[in-house]
């Protein structure tokens, strides 16, 4: 695969795979998520994004296929053990999406063209897999989307999606 620069914000093509990146907030220098379309269908990859955004919901609305963090449970993370200020890192507005935010984002911008969610980057130490799933479960139940196949991504496995 070629080596590829891109700017964030300006679409570029790779083979059939039209790229788009999109900035989202994370404590590092531009970071971006992605929507990737071919043949008709369109998949969003967000993870490490602080902040449950418009910017970032929008981007998810226009998704078939889903890859969404959602890296802690709140009381998990406070309880972790963890220095105070990683635990705040974490928990800010440039850090990661608790359960209940990805299930924000979902609740609000999944549309009905939606069929496939995975969920990623659930910590180790900070979230457990079956809380992630049932809160977003919940949530898709809560916007009568539980058509949607909903998978638990670990960091160990191979999941086919």
């Amino acid at each position: 695969m070629p080596k590829v620069c891109f700017k964030n914000g300006q679409q570029f093509d790779i083979g059939p795979f039209s790229i788009s990146p999109f900035s989202i907030p994370h404590d590092t220098s531009d970071p971006v998520g992605f929507l990737l379309a071919a043949g008709g269908t369109t998949y969003f990859h967000g993870t490490d994004i602080g902040t449950p955004l418009d910017s970032v919901g929008i981007r998810l609305a226009e998704a078939d296929i889903a890859t969404l963090e959602s890296n802690h449970d709140p009381v998990l993370l406070r309880r972790s053990g963890r220095h105070p200020s990683l635990i705040q890192r974490i928990a800010g507005p440039r850090g990661h999406l608790s359960n209940d935010q990805a299930c924000e984002l979902v609740r609000r911008f999944a549309s009905p063209r939606l069929r496939h969610l995975a969920l990623a980057h659930l910590s180790r130490d900070c979230n457990v897999p079956h809380l992630a799933e049932g809160a977003m479960r919940a949530a898709l139940c809560e916007i009568g989307r539980t058509d949607i196949d909903l998978k638990v991504l670990r960091q160990d496995e191979i999941v086919e999606i």
